[in-house]
This record gives C-alpha cells, sequence and structure tokens, in this order.
C-alpha cells in the first residue's frame, strides 16, 4: 500500500510510523557483521571511496547512465500525482548548506541550448499562465535586486553591444527635436497603435539608422515614435527593423526633419 495522497493524511501517517517505532531497539543492534549506517558527518576514508567507485564501474544505475525515453515515460506516469514533496520548503539551514554546496559549481545545462522541440513544448506549457510574481512588489529584497542589477550591468548584459549605449549623441537632438517628432506622428507609437495619453511615459524618439549623430552636418533626422513595448525590440534583430523602418523613412520624404 503505498503513501497517501493527500498531504494532511500523509503527515498523519508518517507520524503514527514514527511513534510506532519510539522506544523500539534496531534489530541490527549489537550483531556483529551487519552494516549500520554510517556515522553522521564522518567521512568515508579514501580508501574505502575508491573501492566504492570501483564497484560501480559498468552500472548501469551509476551517474552518467543515460535514462531511455521508455523509462523516463515511465518513471514521469508513476510520479503524477505524488503529493510527497507539495507545499514543502526546506529550511534555512538546509538552504545555506545547498548554496555552499554548489559554489563553484557551473549549472548542468550551461552553454547547452534548448532544442526547437523543447522550446516549443515549453512555450505551450506557459500559455494562458500568469508568471508567478505579476504584480507583486516585495518578492525580493533590497539586497537581491542589487545583486541582480549587478549580475547584468554592463559587459554582462545579454544585449551587450560593445558600449554603443554611451556614444553621445549630436548637439540638435534635444526635447525640443523629439516633442516635434511626437507630434508630427499625433502622438502615437509607430510600430502600434499605443497612444501618450494611454500611458504614463512620453513616447521614445528611435533613430531609423542607429546612428546617433545623424542631424548634424548634412545628415537629414531620420527619426520615428515608439512606446516603451515597441521601443526595446528595436535593439534587438537590428537588420531587420533597419531595412523596415529606413525603407519607409526613404520612401516617405515628407516626415523628414
Amino acid at each position: 500500500m503505498g503513501w497517501p495522497k493527500d498531504p494532511i493524511k500523509l503527515v498523519a501517517a508518517k507520524k503514527r510510523m514514527s511513534d510506532s517505532h519510539k522506544g523500539q531497539i534496531a534489530w541490527n543492534k549489537g550483531i556483529e557483521g551487519s552494516t549500520p549506517g554510517w556515522p553522521k558527518g564522518k567521512p568515508r576514508p579514501i580508501e574505502s571511496r575508491r573501492k566504492m567507485a570501483a564497484s560501480q564501474k559498468g552500472n548501469q544505475n551509476a551517474l552518467g547512465h543515460v535514462v531511455s525515453e521508455e523509462a523516463r515515460k515511465a518513471i514521469s506516469y508513476a510520479n503524477k500525482g505524488n503529493q510527497t514533496q507539495l507545499g514543502r520548503k526546506h529550511t534555512e539551514e538546509a538552504r545555506q548548506k545547498m548554496s555552499k554546496a554548489n559554489i563553484g559549481r557551473a549549472v548542468w545545462n550551461k552553454g547547452r541550448p534548448w532544442s526547437e522541440d523543447t522550446r516549443e513544448k515549453l512555450s505551450k506549457s506557459h500559455i494562458g499562465q500568469e508568471p508567478w510574481n505579476k504584480g507583486k512588489s516585495d518578492v525580493y529584497s533590497e539586497y537581491t535586486l542589487l545583486v541582480m542589477s549587478e549580475a547584468k550591468r554592463g559587459n554582462k548584459s545579454p544585449g551587450w553591444k560593445g558600449g554603443i549605449s554611451f556614444e553621445p549623441y549630436c548637439e540638435k537632438f534635444n526635447e525640443a527635436l523629439k516633442e516635434s517628432v511626437r507630434i508630427k506622428f499625433n502622438r502615437t507609437c509607430y510600430l502600434c497603435p499605443t497612444t501618450e495619453s494611454e500611458t504614463t511615459k512620453k513616447l521614445s524618439i528611435h533613430h531609423n539608422d542607429y546612428n546617433k549623430m545623424q542631424g548634424c552636418g548634412k545628415r537629414p533626422w531620420n527619426l520615428i515614435p515608439l512606446c516603451a513595448k515597441c521601443h526595446p525590440k528595436t535593439n534587438h534583430n537590428r537588420w531587420y527593423w533597419f531595412s523596415l523602418l529606413y525603407n519607409y523613412w526613404a520612401l516617405n520624404p515628407e516626415i523628414n526633419f
């Protein structure tokens, strides 16, 4: 008979089992030749560890053995509905031990990109699900937020492009010019119907050719307004956005500044 699936009944069953063993002497206590558990906190001798490693060579259950797809499906099916770990939280002491034990270890999937099939499955499994931290402002501590920020700052950022964001703009690219661009496009994002009246922020002004010095010298302005959701899109796959937006600007000279 397996453990009950109901978490309340499971806790009660474990307590009954624990209580039933109180005061009982272990069956192998004092029996010479029995194999009691290794003393807690005492490391095994190096010779013993070598013998154990040698005995596992060729063992199909040893580390490195690839579980077949059929076996994985069987394990997955067997664990469906398993409530043993549901709602269980590690103690702070246990979390600290796990953290120290993993210092210096690389994540098992570091450098291994997901296959297209796996990414599609992950995407479908999250359709309709809301992020667990949506609308929660007190999820992370100030220290954690600082660590997360530092981990993606500067050349650590996945969007790092050699520091081009620090390059200066043309001195004529000022607030008055930005306002004229917003007015010319009726204060509406070029890529979507979002207007300034629907947001609390002014529309950003995007350089279609990514040249911050345009407008200086004889180069005409090549600008469009974008909302806070659309503007970050143009920082990825730049050739696509350059081709799309620059061609629009070239075919519509009346929007020049």
